[in-house]
C-alpha cells in the first residue's frame, strides 16, 4: 500500500436515499474494487450485494479517482440499515476505524420518509475565529442512536470561499495538488501572482 497517498481520500458521503436507489460518492487513491453489501442492522439480514468494479471510476488526478457508486432495488423505509464496502484493500472500516462512531461496528443508515429532524449548516470559512459548527454537529450525532439521528443535513451558504483563501489553506492545498498529482490550472490575467510567489506574501 502506498505509504505517502491514502487509498480512502474522500467520502464515503451519501448523496441520496430513497426507497428505490442509494447513491454514495468516493474519492480513492486507485479505481474501487470489491462489494458493497447492505443489510438489516437487527439481524444482519443481506438485502443486497453489488461488485463495485462495474461503477465507473473518474481519473481527477494521477492519484485520484471519484466514484459514484449507485445502488439500485427495493429497499426498506425507516428502518436501521447497514452497508460495508469491502474494497481490494480490506472493509473500509478496518481500514479507517474513525469513519464510525464509537458505538458502531458498521456504517448505517436510515432511509426516512419524514424530515421532522433537519440538520442545517451554512457558510463554512476555515479561517473564521470561530469554532466550527460542522464539527459540534458531528459529536452531537455521535451520542445518537440511529433512530434519533437526523432525517436530513442541508448544507446551504457558500462552502468553499475560493476568492477568500487563507495562507495556511493555500498552502494546504498545493500539498495536495502534488501529493494526488492533480491538474496545475493556470489562470491567465488573474489579479493575483502565481503559486509559489505567494509565499512571499
Amino acid at each position: 500500500m502506498d505509504n505517502k497517498r491514502p487509498f480512502l481520500i474522500a467520502g464515503p458521503i451519501l448523496r441520496k436515499t430513497t426507497a428505490t436507489e442509494l447513491v454514495f460518492w468516493l474519492a480513492t487513491r486507485e479505481p474501487l474494487d470489491g462489494e458493497f453489501i447492505l443489510s438489516l442492522a437487527a439481524d444482519q439480514t443481506e438485502l443486497h450485494r453489488q461488485s463495485l468494479s462495474q461503477f465507473e471510476a473518474f481519473k481527477v488526478g494521477q492519484y485520484c479517482y471519484v466514484t459514484l457508486v449507485r445502488i439500485v432495488g427495493e429497499f426498506p423505509q425507516d428502518t436501521a440499515l447497514n452497508y460495508r464496502f469491502n474494497t481490494q484493500h480490506g472493509p473500509l472500516v478496518e481500514l479507517y476505524p474513525y469513519l464510525l462512531y464509537g458505538n458502531e461496528s458498521q456504517l448505517s443508515i436510515t432511509i426516512s420518509t419524514k424530515a421532522d429532524y433537519v440538520m442545517h449548516g451554512s457558510c463554512r470559512n476555515p479561517h473564521d475565529p470561530s469554532d466550527d459548527a460542522l464539527v459540534r454537529a458531528d459529536e452531537k450525532v455521535a451520542q445518537y442512536s440511529i433512530d434519533q439521528r437526523p432525517d436530513l443535513l442541508m448544507m446551504s451558504g457558500d462552502q468553499i470561499y475560493a476568492d477568500h483563501v487563507a495562507g495556511p489553506m493555500l498552502d494546504a492545498i498545493h500539498q495536495t495538488i502534488e501529493l494526488l498529482g492533480l491538474p496545475q490550472e493556470q489562470f491567465h490575467q488573474a489579479p493575483v501572482r502565481p503559486y509559489p510567489d505567494l509565499h512571499d506574501f
